[in-house]
């Protein structure tokens, strides 16, 4: 029997195109998951196995190829499961959207303009504390409002934007001042 060196050659081309095609997929170049590429891949790495090699070079190099086949599939496994399994918010760089309010000079003259805003971030506080009764939702309303007429008074500045925030001290809404744009 002679070497079947182009064989060999061949399915080492596949299994490198076998991972392109993966690493594409995975990076969302790639709509559908190559598996019937991958299933026939390892219909022929199954078949040159159990094929009786004489040398011992062509042997070295199935059980090789063999190999990096099986730990290509193993680490696609780990791969696919963890993109299955992961939830939306675990998506890197992005951040949990976070419920805020802007008030700004009109906002405090119809405070109902913000009133949706105002129940979302009160909402998000009630959530945050579960067991604990949330502040009523017209006191917080007051508390913001009365706290950006306070800081509104000074020249300069658009608006406030209260947001719910955590730090070392715990959650809790923090005012951020935003400045009028420069011309």
């Amino acid at each position: 029997m002679g070497t079947p060196a182009p064989d060999l050659d061949r399915l080492e081309e596949k299994l490198n195109r076998l991972k392109r095609e993966y690493d594409l997929f995975l990076a969302g170049q790639r709509r559908v998951e190559p598996a019937a590429f991958r299933d026939e891949l390892e219909r022929e790495v199954l078949q040159l196995t159990k094929h009786p090699f004489h040398t011992t070079a062509a042997r070295f190099r199935i059980k090789n190829l063999a190999h990096r086949f099986r730990a290509l599939e193993s680490q696609l496994r780990n791969l696919l499961e963890k993109k299955r399994t992961k939830k939306p918010e675990e998506e890197p760089g992005q951040e949990k959207a976070t419920p805020s309010v802007l008030i700004d000079r009109a906002a405090l003259e119809r405070p109902e303009a913000i009133e949706s805003h105002l129940r979302a971030l009160h909402r998000a506080l009630t959530d945050s504390f579960p067991g604990r009764p949330p502040p009523p939702l017209s006191a917080l309303q007051k508390k913001l409002l009365d706290e950006a007429r306070r800081i509104l008074e000074r020249p300069g500045l658009l608006g406030i934007r209260f947001a719910l925030v955590e730090d070392e001290a715990g959650l809790r809404i923090r005012g951020e001042v935003v400045p009028e744009p420069r011309a």
